[in-house]
């Protein structure tokens, strides 16, 4: 795949559900609805465990980590494709998935205002009419994927979400995709 890879990755997690703090709520479809995405502080001595499992090249990058749950009933069980601004790419460590696919798409990318209602907060919706899904994955439980963020992407689900989808994101600030692949064994 050129936008997303299975990597080698398990950090341990002994505290991860005392990251309740909300850092963020984004994919907003209007003012009254709930969002899709909910970022949640990790406590610092948490965060440090979770970079001793990175690969040592990696430890000390320049990374945002936090804990971030997709809850895709909120938007008709599609966070819609979206392009990220912030960071180069993404680690997901899924702790509970429930056979979401994740597809990238390739073609112009134009922002679509119309989505959602905080385009432009470290993220925007694109507009789907100039864009080919090229490649999709589906993630399960207690795996790792290094995602290409910069690359249109969406989150998609083909029946009712049963449980949210909970996972740990590593947002790598300054190396790009290929540049952290390389670091990892990947698998896939």
């Amino acid at each position: 795949m050129r936008y997303a890879s299975k990597v080698n990755f398990k950090p341990e997690l002994p505290y991860i559900n005392r990251a309740k703090v909300v850092l963020g709520e984004h994919a907003k479809s209007s003012v009254d609805a709930d969002a899709v995405l909910i970022r949640y502080y990790i406590p610092e001595k948490q965060q440090d465990m979770i970079k001793t499992a990175l690969p040592k090249t990696l430890q000390d990058t320049t990374v945002f980590i936090c804990r971030t749950t997709i809850d895709l009933g909120n938007f008709e069980n599609d966070l819609k494709p979206h392009v990220h601004t912030d960071e180069q790419c993404v680690l997901n460590y899924y702790l509970t998935t429930n056979g979401e696919e994740t597809s990238f798409f390739e073609g112009d990318v134009e922002p679509d205002p119309n989505i959602a209602i905080d385009n432009g907060n470290l993220y925007y919706m694109v507009n789907t009419e100039k864009l080919q899904k090229v490649e999709t994955f589906q993630s399960n439980t207690g795996e790792s994927w290094l995602l290409s963020t910069r690359q249109p992407h969406q989150v998609f689900c083909k029946t009712e979400q049963h449980k949210v989808r909970d996972m740990v994101q590593i947002y790598f600030m300054d190396l790009s995709f290929d540049e952290v692949r390389k670091h990892f064994e990947v698998t896939q």
